[in-house]
């Protein structure tokens, strides 16, 4: 049974409602088949086996022979016409969202919102679902992830927030805070390298910088050069030929770019839907454009609330990056000078309400002389399936984030 989940990416779910049909005939007029058309079928082959089994044809039983129902099979229907539903509300969705994204390019938005008005809409006749199907996704997941002997959620390449958060959740969003030139860009970028080498697809709303100026920071971090001086152009030969390396390498991995300075939250759904991202970073909050009316905190609120969304639909993992307002410069004395807390998110103390994990970045020497300029602390005062705790971390300039040496940690 393990197999059957990751196969309904090739139409083997539409398969087995088939077949399951031709094992027990009855279940064409059972009430799981309620509402359901050969529109539903998205592949046209099983599409066709459809409409003939409606009208009470013959199918050739050889061409679906690998996929043979049993009792056990017949049993689970309920379960395949649920997907077979889900897949194709996704379908639909995915074209739609692909028309809006056509008509926000030639300027029409009013058109554009229309049709995401329509997405939204669209639902799927049996959302409802009890625990006893909920169990069995979950059992037949988690199965295939122990044979696999791999997790199911995405590691961000830090040993210490991987171990504390379990790494990156379907469905879940992200927030990473700090102030300006505190590293989130930075750290956003290292994350979608890592994740991107387990062999899953990124996608990035880079709102403030251009690709291309993305691609040479990721580049550059990678190599261990200063972005400083490859943009002056006071590099050797050597270290040229370092970046450009990194750069090849950076380009065969699953990271694309959208380069849209004018994004707003309807741009974000609409251009986010159903491409198969695993993760979507937005960077950052305060770039995406809104409509005139609303108080900076409705808008900070409402983008949170999309990427929630778009984490959501799209069963994927959204890290949103976001600024500090510049209180948090003054809070504190001696050694927690500075040190952020969740009420330092500029224009918004709502993002926490729809954040399922918070990550604070802090950099003492940032605000306190004579300390380290490698000491660092992470701090994560929201998780909502564990326990808010920091843990220390090192800024290593030109070449990001690191773990500090395994063993010599804490989270408290």
């Amino acid at each position: 049974m393990s197999e059957i989940w990751p196969r309904w990416e090739r139409n083997e779910g539409q398969r087995l409602v088939i077949n399951c049909i031709l094992t027990d005939p009855s279940l064409l007029d059972s009430d799981f088949m309620r509402n359901v058309t050969d529109n539903h079928f998205t592949d046209p082959i099983m599409r066709r086996y459809y409409k003939l089994l409606m009208v009470g044809g013959d199918i050739p039983t050889e061409v679906l022979a690998e996929s043979n129902c049993d009792t056990v099979f017949t049993s689970k229907f309920g379960y395949y016409v649920s997907r077979m539903k889900t897949q194709y509300v996704t379908y639909r969705r995915g074209l739609l969202s692909e028309e809006a994204q056509g008509l926000l390019d030639i300027g029409k938005t009013k058109e554009a919102n229309e049709l995401l008005q329509r997405i939204e809409s669209l639902s799927i006749d049996d959302e409802w679902v009890d625990f006893t199907e909920g169990y069995k996704e979950i059992y037949e997941q988690k199965e295939l992830e122990l044979s696999k002997g791999i997790p199911s959620s995405m590691r961000t390449g830090f040993i210490k927030l991987d171990q504390v958060t379990g790494g990156m959740h379907k469905g879940q969003l992200w927030v990473v805070g700090a102030g300006v030139g505190h590293g989130k860009t930075v750290l956003a970028t290292q994350i979608a390298k890592n994740v991107a080498g387990q062999g899953n697809s990124v996608g990035v709303f880079s709102l403030e910088m251009t690709r291309q100026s993305v691609l040479e920071r990721f580049a550059c971090g990678s190599a261990g050069i200063d972005y400083i001086d490859y943009v002056n152009a006071q590099l050797s030969h050597k270290d040229l030929a370092l970046v450009l390396n990194e750069m090849h390498k950076l380009s065969t991995l699953g990271i694309r770019f959208y380069d849209n300075p004018m994004a707003t939250p309807d741009t974000l759904l609409g251009a986010s839907m159903n491409k198969g991202f695993d993760l979507i970073i937005i960077d950052h909050l305060h770039r995406v454009k809104h409509s005139n009316g609303n108080s900076l905190n409705e808008k900070a609120f409402e983008v949170a609330n999309t990427a929630k969304t778009v984490a959501r639909a799209n069963d994927c993992t959204v890290l949103l990056i976001s600024q500090f307002n510049r209180e948090h410069t003054k809070r504190g004395t001696g050694k927690d000078l500075g040190r952020p807390a969740m009420s330092d998110f500029r224009d918004s103390g709502m993002i926490e309400a729809e954040a399922d994990t918070i990550l604070l970045l802090y950099r003492p020497s940032e605000y306190q002389d004579g300390v380290d300029p490698a000491k660092a602390e992470w701090i994560i005062p929201k998780l909502r399936f564990g326990s808010a705790g920091r843990f220390d971390m090192r800024w290593a300039g030109k070449r990001g984030w690191q773990d500090i040496a395994i063993g010599t940690g804490h989270y408290d």
